[in-house]
């Protein structure tokens, strides 16, 4: 037997033989995975529900949905202590705070969601099996370590040769809606791999029929030729750890594009706080408040996106009242949220194929003394990071 497939046998027997809420994970001894399901109060599996991993150390947070069986999957979390928040349209969110992560081990953590008013924060989503004027198809592309895969996706009537075409959001949850009954093939297309469901997918009126696909890890090696031009020189920033009074979010409604495509994202600033705080804003186009966004892709390519960055203005160069000057001040109650809307390619140019890494940044303005001044020093915040492709256009 060889060697690979021989240490694949023994993990598999790893799992079977657990029956503890920990078990042995992977050779990496560094970090560790959280894994889980949501239930609803009949103990349904709720597919699409929003999970959110908070390091409380750091505030560095990471995002992923359940699947068709309501199961969700994080991997690569470093040891300490972590707050999971549990989001769905319809119910009341669930936190869970100071759940260890141990290196090398895998922390389960399930959840039953109560049906109530909810104060989600996420995306719109679609959770049980909604009632749908037509048929749809929704459900997520991921690798085998839960990481949403950039995808294009399109469902294809067995009978007339119809095609439905969408893409993943940045969370790899896509949605087909408005489709007429009848059996379909749904293919996927994505940076490195393509392919179709196993099996036909049927459709029937005012229901939801749920796919999820799961793609392997690429293994080959791959050698990268960088561009001296493409090196982009960077600085350490150090970190103060300290509680976090802003939160940052990065969603995409698709995290796939052709190359010189339109692909926009929205960053949303959150309250946490118990009391409200001021910021100086900016209108359109420049940020709405002000941030700085990050992609790195191969090489570290194209490495930093200034055109966003801390009070300069992406068309002008010139500073931004975002920055803390002459501009109107908003006032964010606890709990609330400022959500900016941008066009990543107007800000730099993303025509080379690849998976670009995107991130958001900004100093915490939370003080209550603090009305927008923003010293430095203070706590550096990090949004959750997104995956975005840029491939071919179908044919």
């Amino acid at each position: 037997m060889p060697r690979k497939s021989f240490g694949l046998l023994i993990l598999a027997l790893c799992f079977l033989c657990a029956e503890s809420s920990l078990a042995q994970v992977s050779p990496n001894q560094h970090y560790g995975t959280i894994v889980g399901t949501v239930l609803d109060p009949t103990g349904t599996v709720i597919p699409g529900v929003l999970i959110t991993v908070i390091e409380q150390s750091t505030g560095k947070h990471f995002e992923t949905k359940t699947d068709c069986e309501g199961t969700y999957r994080i991997s690569n979390l470093a040891a300490g202590s972590y707050q999971v928040r549990i989001e769905a349209e319809g119910f009341v969110p669930e936190i869970k705070n100071s759940e260890r992560v141990s290196p090398a081990l895998i922390t389960h953590l399930n959840s039953k969601l109560r049906i109530g008013a909810p104060s989600y924060s996420g995306p719109q989503i679609e959770t049980g099996a909604p009632a749908f004027p037509a048929g749809s198809i929704f459900g997520s592309v991921r690798d085998t370590d839960g990481a949403a895969v950039p995808a294009r996706i399109t469902a294809i009537e067995r009978t007339k040769g119809n095609q439905y075409k969408t893409t993943t959001d940045s969370n790899g949850v896509f949605r087909l809606r408005d489709l007429p009954p009848g059996s379909y093939e749904v293919k996927y297309e994505s940076e490195s791999a393509s392919g179709s469901s196993d099996k036909p997918v049927n459709i029937r009126s005012s229901e939801a029929a749920c796919v999820d696909i799961h793609l392997p890890i690429t293994e080959s090696e791959v050698v990268e030729v960088c561009s001296a031009t493409c090196m982009i020189e960077t600085s350490e920033i150090s970190v103060t750890l300290a509680h976090r009074g802003i939160e940052l979010r990065v969603h995409a409604d698709r995290n796939i594009m052709s190359p010189s495509a339109d692909l926009w994202v929205d960053v949303d600033l959150r309250n946490t706080t118990s009391h409200p705080i001021f910021l100086y804003t900016g209108t359109p186009p420049s940020p709405i408040f002000g941030y700085r966004i990050l992609a790195f892709g191969s090489c570290g390519c194209p490495g930093e996106l200034h055109g966003h960055e801390l009070g300069v203005d992406p068309h002008t160069g010139k500073r931004l009242a975002a920055a803390g000057a002459d501009g109107p001040i908003v006032r964010v109650p606890p709990n609330g949220t400022l959500t900016d809307h941008v066009a990543l390619n107007t800000i730099r140019d993303l025509t080379h194929p690849g998976s670009y890494r995107i991130v958001v940044e900004r100093p915490d303005p939370s003080s209550a003394l603090n009305c927008c001044e923003e010293p430095k020093g203070q706590p550096l915040v990090i949004s959750n990071a997104i995956t975005v492709a840029v491939i071919a256009a179908s044919q």
